[in-house]
């Protein structure tokens, strides 16, 4: 369905640095050149909780930091940050998740934070749950929050374990127009072209010589840029596209399972 991209007619980077060697890994398949990195990541109002979390495992510890959380209605990024906040390391979590095991384990972890649990579906959606109050925590795209603290908002981003995910630019076949969407895709996956587009939307470049254009101030916002980056781990399309459709069925079945709530119960 798509045209292959040869790596070495991208263009290379400003020091003669071959694209192929440039890219961050993984961002160039047969017939994807990657783009940017967005990332899900925890973000909470500073002034409506109490303390400072420093880790995913805080966002499942009603107890310590009491009030509702917000998080998208899907098994994505919700049952990985599940097991890690249980223990398991980001290296191993696709493994563990393959198992029933696994699986019962992120539910259980799951199970502590439902009661307390606001859903959302689209990004602008996750801001509005913390600019009304409605809750104290939430996952939400890096680039919203960054947006509404630009703003004035008093929101802060929580990198701990965040989760990228990448966009990547691609032909399909059979184009009409193969050899200007080829300038395109050499055009936007430039070095200067992808910082460029980070000082518009605070995604990261997936080249090196794009995060080293941008002014310290841009990159302590970029998911690909350090330290941000070695707090995270990418999202595994591949095993999504794989169980996915499983683990959507048991996540809807427990979304829909109601739960009854004691009065007295911590972060009520």
């Amino acid at each position: 369905l798509l045209v292959e991209i040869d790596p070495a007619a991208l263009p290379a980077a400003p020091d003669g640095t071959p694209a192929s060697e440039d890219f961050f890994e993984g961002a160039l398949t047969p017939c994807g050149i990657g783009n940017v990195a967005a990332a899900t990541v925890v973000a909470y109002d500073s002034k409506a909780l109490k303390g400072k979390p420093r880790s995913i495992a805080d966002f499942f510890d009603v107890e310590r930091f009491p009030g509702p959380r917000g998080l998208r209605r899907t098994p994505r990024t919700n049952l990985e940050w599940a097991l890690i906040a249980d223990g398991v390391s980001h290296e191993k979590v696709y493994e563990v998740l393959a198992t029933r095991e696994g699986v019962d384990r992120a539910f259980r972890v799951m199970d502590r934070i439902k009661p307390h649990i606001e859903w959302w579906s689209l990004g602008e959606e996750a801001v509005r749950l913390l600019e009304t109050g409605r809750v104290v925590m939430t996952s939400a795209y890096n680039g919203r929050i960054y947006s509404a603290a630009q703003r004035g908002e008093s929101f802060e981003i929580l990198w701990d374990q965040h989760v990228r995910f990448r966009d990547v630019l691609a032909i399909v076949k059979h184009t009409e127009h193969l050899e200007a969407a080829l300038r395109l895709v050499y055009f936007a996956s430039s070095s200067s072209s992808l910082a460029n587009q980070a000082m518009q939307i605070p995604y990261g470049p997936l080249r090196r010589s794009s995060l080293e254009r941008l002014p310290d101030e841009i990159r302590s916002h970029l998911p690909t840029a350090e330290p941000q980056f070695g707090q995270g781990f990418d999202s595994d399309p591949v095993w999504w596209g794989e169980h996915l459709s499983e683990l959507r069925t048991r996540f809807e079945r427990w979304a829909d399972r109601p739960v009854m709530v004691p009065k007295d119960w911590p972060g009520r």
